[in-house]
């Protein structure tokens, strides 16, 4: 119980296919959710701290293509600027041991999102906490920032194990 083989939904040319890969437990995307948070959460704030306002304009710049995504139902390139969003703040925070511990779970983590490809309430719901994310960041409002991260994060957990449970 709590196991099924792995599914991942990759949007190709507006094609579906699954593939079907070794059993994973739930309880392991629960646990790169955990990291997930804790690593992002620090990076948002370490970020901050910096106040690089280049990368705001790319953050601003990810978003705008986010909605252009969204409008044209472009499901598989938004979840990539989802992750290039998410990318932006934890590649410039300054702390290269962390740049690495992420690096470690990325793969698993964008294997995860990629579930969402499809699923165009799930995207709609993520471009809106992008973009109040990025308003608390333009605030320079660490506490809001991050714990409209913490949120989004949590938020994403909660619908992927709801999907994935699913197939059981």
């Amino acid at each position: 119980k709590g196991r099924r083989p792995a599914l991942i939904v990759v949007s190709d040319a507006g094609k579906r296919r699954t593939v079907v890969g070794s059993d994973v437990k739930i309880g392991d995307f629960v646990e790169v959710f955990q990291l997930r948070s804790a690593l992002d959460l620090l990076a948002l704030k370490l970020f901050m701290q910096k106040n690089n306002g280049e990368i705001v304009k790319k953050l601003h710049s990810i978003v705008d293509d986010m909605a252009e995504f969204l409008a044209k139902e472009d499901y598989a390139s938004f979840v990539q600027c989802d992750s290039a969003f998410h990318d932006c703040y934890f590649y410039n925070t300054g702390n290269k041991r962390l740049e690495r511990i992420m690096a470690m779970i990325s793969d698993q983590i964008r294997r995860i999102l990629n579930l969402t490809v499809s699923d165009r309430e799930q995207c709609r719901k993520s471009y809106q906490d992008h973009c109040t994310v990025l308003e608390a960041i333009e605030a320079g409002d660490i506490t809001k920032a991050t714990d409209l991260l913490s949120a989004h994060i949590s938020d994403s957990l909660e619908y992927h194990v709801r999907k994935i449970t699913r197939f059981d």
